[in-house]
């Protein structure tokens, strides 16, 4: 994988206004990606390899604490720091 010039950071909410807010307090230091939903921070996280997940927990779909149980479940990202 190619070295980054930021740290990445995923951010994943089912709001917005949420996302918004988050991304905007976090740039510029970092780079950031976000997810509206579980399964598609689970396929973020997969294929970009971030250097932390930022996670709600209450969201449609699979809940922060099921996208944590995956990611910690698999392999491929079960060394990504996670705050819910």
């Amino acid at each position: 994988m190619a070295e980054r010039d930021k740290h990445l950071i995923l951010v994943v909410d089912d709001q917005a206004t949420i996302l918004r807010i988050m991304t905007n307090m976090i740039q510029p230091q970092y780079d950031v990606c976000v997810a509206t939903n579980g399964d598609k921070a689970i396929d973020i996280a997969a294929s970009l390899q971030p250097d932390l997940i930022l996670l709600d927990n209450l969201m449609l779909g699979k809940t922060g604490i099921e996208v944590c149980e995956v990611l910690k479940a698999r392999e491929d990202t079960d060394h990504i720091p996670i705050i819910l």
